[in-house]
């Protein structure tokens, strides 16, 4: 994080979420060399740390997403919803997630300090991520044909934390190899972010359509509910177009890298 920036502020949350989320991606590259109870122990670590945040997280995008949802709507509409938007899921009053952000903050800071390279380790080279990467597109695919098969949001959800994975690791290979690189980093993580704003839809849709409106709010609440669908619905198309990235077979895939 950047000096000085507190450690609950949203811009904190984002950027700690994304290093942790980076360190899942190369812990999974190096898999192939590491035994099974280290792998397993450091990332249940990491995904420890990322849950403490997850509220924070949440409570963000779904104001976010909501108040872009209300955009679509009526005026009297926008009005009418912007007070329930606005205080929907606010960590913020809650100490208890406060502190978890922090712990988190603290937990992530021991666990980068403890690590460090084991002597003998071998040099790292592009062919040694074979395994880790052919992974990471191998389930991001099988899961994706699954969730354009099922439209289950909990589908698209597992699609984009693969591919979302994916994505951190071609950057990490980009070190490599960056002329090819160059070209293919930018469609997968337009594609990752497409499937995490379907994400985001679906989050604020269950957390508006959890709050019970109040008599004179059912059809604003119905209105800004169609607003997400609708804006769900396109993220969807626009993921179905460019699935072409998850043609190839994952061996064919991970040769046209290098």
């Amino acid at each position: 994080m950047k000096p000085g920036k507190p450690a609950t502020s949203p811009e904190a949350i984002h950027e700690l979420r994304v290093a942790l989320k980076r360190s899942r991606a190369v812990l999974r590259l190096i898999r192939p060399y590491l035994s099974k109870q280290s792998f397993a122990g450091e990332d249940a670590t990491l995904r420890a740390i990322a849950k403490k945040l997850a509220p924070h997280r949440d409570a963000e995008v779904i104001q976010k997403t909501l108040e872009r949802a209300l955009e679509d709507c009526d005026a009297d509409v926008r009005r009418q919803m912007h007070g329930r938007v606005s205080t929907l899921a606010d960590p913020k009053k809650d100490p208890a997630e406060k502190g978890a952000a922090k712990a988190a903050v603290n937990a992530l800071r021991r666990f980068l300090v403890q690590r460090e390279i084991r002597p003998g380790a071998p040099e790292p080279d592009f062919k040694m991520f074979r395994w880790g990467a052919c992974e990471s597109y191998r389930k991001a695919r099988k899961k994706l044909k699954r969730a354009f098969k099922t439209r289950s949001a909990a589908d698209f959800h597992a699609c984009r934390k693969w591919c979302s994975r994916l994505f951190l690791q071609l950057q990490v290979l980009e070190e490599f190899v960056p002329s090819k690189m160059a070209k293919r980093i930018p469609d997968y993580d337009a594609f990752q972010k497409e499937l995490g704003k379907h994400h985001d839809l679906h989050l604020a849709k269950s957390a508006m359509a959890a709050n019970a409106p109040k008599a004179d709010e059912a059809y604003s609440l119905g209105q800004v509910l169609r607003s997400l669908d609708s804006r769900a619905e396109r993220s969807e198309r626009r993921a179905r177009r460019d699935r072409g990235l998850f043609a190839a077979s994952p061996r064919s895939f991970f040769s046209s890298l290098g």
